[in-house]
Formats: structure tokens, C-alpha cells, sequence
């Protein structure tokens, strides 16, 4: 598939936005970790719990972390299916289709997957932090260790130019089958 020069400007302008966003997350959740392994430090490094209770924090965090990307995926999905329904009302209604008609396509599926990953990095990033305030609460390594999987999907998360392309091709292709 051939991809205009408006649309590939679009396409790194997409790209560029969504690292920036994805970066601040990503680094807001690295400086608060980096604080909260620095004060953790302090206290007993071992992890052990002084009271000998159960890490109740720790154990909601690491439950949070397992559920909140599955509920980011279906919020993603299910929050923007009013805006791509009519998206394939409008590319069926006519196989004509002038410049601005398949800009604004373009365009619209750049937003839509925009918001998408915002969605999805958003819920990461609730649960690293929980995971990092269960970790400052109690010093449990696994919570530190949630964190930084947690951590690591969000940077995979950070959009590319390539992967961006290739959504807009795939959408094409599929515009063109029909």
C-alpha cells in the first residue's frame, strides 16, 4: 500500500505525541520508583513486616496489576467503538472517495488508536503506582517486581512510526477489500 506525504506527516506527528506522552508516564513512574526504593531503603530491607501480618496492600497491588490490563483492553475497545462505527458506516456508504475524505480517514484512525494506547498506558500506570505505594508501605520485593513488568508493558506500549504505518495500511487494505 502507497502512503501520501500528508499521511506519513501525520503519522510521525502521531508517533512523536504518543512518545511524549508514554515518556512523561514512563518517567513519572521511574522518578517515583527511584523516590520510593530510596526511602524504602531506610527501613527494613529485608521485607520483612514488622507486626508479622499479612501484606495486604502488596497482595491488592499485585491483584490490580494482573486485572487492570485486561480492563484497559476493554475499555480501549468498547470507549471508542461509537466513534469507529460510524467511521465504517461512512467508508461503506460510497467507494468514492476524494483526498479529504481519505485524509480525514487517516486521520481519524490515528486519533482512535492515539487514544487507544492512552487508555491501555493509563491503567498500566495505576497499577505501577499502587504496586510502588505497596512496596513504600510494606518493603515486598514482588511488589517492586510488578512495578517494573508493569513498567516495561508501558514503554512497549510507546508508539513507532513503523507500527503506526502498519495500522493505517492494515485499515486501507481492509477499505479496499470491501
Amino acid at each position: 500500500m502507497q502512503i501520501s506525504e500528508a499521511d506519513q506527516e501525520a503519522i510521525e506527528g502521531f508517533a512523536r505525541t504518543g512518545q511524549i506522552i508514554v515518556g512523561a508516564m514512563c518517567a513519572g513512574i521511574a522518578a517515583f520508583g527511584a523516590i520510593v526504593v530510596l526511602l524504602s531503603s531506610s527501613n527494613d530491607p529485608a521485607g520483612n513486616d514488622p507486626a508479622g501480618g499479612l501484606p495486604l496492600i502488596s497482595l491488592l497491588a499485585v491483584g490490580f496489576a494482573v486485572v487492570m490490563p485486561s480492563i484497559g483492553l476493554f475499555v480501549s475497545s468498547v470507549g471508542v467503538r461509537s466513534t469507529v462505527q460510524p467511521l465504517q458506516e461512512e467508508s461503506t456508504g460510497s467507494n468514492t472517495q476524494d483526498s479529504s475524505q481519505q485524509w480525514r480517514g487517516v486521520k481519524e484512525t490515528l486519533a482512535i488508536n492515539q487514544t487507544k494506547m492512552l487508555v491501555r498506558v493509563a491503567t498500566l500506570e495505576g497499577a505501577a503506582f499502587f504496586n510502588l505505594v505497596a512496596y513504600m508501605l510494606e518493603s515486598r520485593w514482588f511488589s517492586l517486581v510488578v512495578a517494573t513488568a508493569l513498567f516495561v508493558l508501558m514503554v512497549a506500549h510507546m508508539p513507532t512510526v513503523t507500527r503506526l504505518r502498519n495500522i493505517i495500511e492494515d485499515k486501507q487494505f481492509l477499505f479496499n477489500q470491501n
